[in-house]
């Protein structure tokens, strides 16, 4: 009986241990460095070096995810949350998830000490995030 208490609580301490490091990373997420492949979009450093812009808006981390079909939004903070969406530009609209992402929705994020819906419609995104997106999509995505 001892054992299986000793080796219960070293895994608990150890699971809550990595919690609480991660809850207690910065709130504020590092600016996207200057490089060759960022551009400025409405005053908004945004990293067009990889297969999904990248941009950091009100202290969160945000990239455009269009591959696969799969058209989301990925807010990169605590855990990584995606708002789907179908069109392009001012044509954007959310869509439920695809029924493959539905059965894996929710998390612990260790920064509001919550669980959390990780798969989302696009109009649950705050609004100025969505008005950047639609409004500068072109200029994103170059």
């Amino acid at each position: 009986m001892k054992k299986k208490n000793f080796y219960t609580d070293v895994k608990e301490k150890t699971k809550t241990k990595a919690r609480n490091r991660k809850a207690e990373q910065s709130d504020v997420l590092n600016e996207i460095e200057d490089g060759p492949d960022v551009v400025t979009v409405a005053g908004i450093k945004v990293d067009q070096g990889t297969n999904m812009a990248t941009w950091v808006q009100d202290n969160v981390k945000y990239h455009l995810n269009l591959t696969y079909g799969e058209f989301h939004v990925t807010v990169e903070d605590g855990i990584k949350v995606h708002y789907f969406f179908t069109g392009m530009g001012m044509q954007i609209k959310g869509i439920r998830p695809p029924p493959d992402e539905q059965g894996r929705s929710i998390k612990w994020n260790p920064k509001t000490r919550a669980n959390v819906n990780t798969k989302r419609m696009f109009e649950d995104l705050p609004g100025d995030v969505q008005d950047f997106i639609k409004e500068h999509w072109s200029e994103i995505l170059k």
